[in-house]
């Protein structure tokens, strides 16, 4: 998933775009917790991890380091982006396809 913060009043790139209000993480995060789109986007939220034992079994097995961020600094970008990388190892790990 890519989070985007637009700026409120920028011309969109395509004709389709929508352009929308700036949020601040705090609430981009939140919304994503509330829209339930999906366990790695609600991740980012730590009531993601209350009440969700499909997702706490998932961080168990597959050792992945899922953490909420309060803010997203760059060293939350960082950390975030060596989530996503080992996760898409385990994706397409050739073992893990063949199962």
């Amino acid at each position: 998933m890519l989070l985007l913060f637009v700026i409120q009043g920028a011309k969109p790139l395509f004709a389709t775009e929508v352009v929308v209000p700036y949020k601040s993480f705090v609430e981009v995060r939140l919304e994503l917790l509330e829209l339930e789109l999906s366990s790695f986007a609600q991740s980012l939220h730590e009531r993601a991890y209350e009440h969700n034992p499909g997702f706490r079994r998932f961080m168990e097995e597959s050792g992945l380091c899922f953490r909420a961020h309060a803010e997203f600094k760059k060293a939350d970008l960082d950390a975030r982006q060596e989530l996503y990388c080992k996760l898409a190892e385990q994706i397409w790990n050739p073992e893990n396809l063949l199962r």
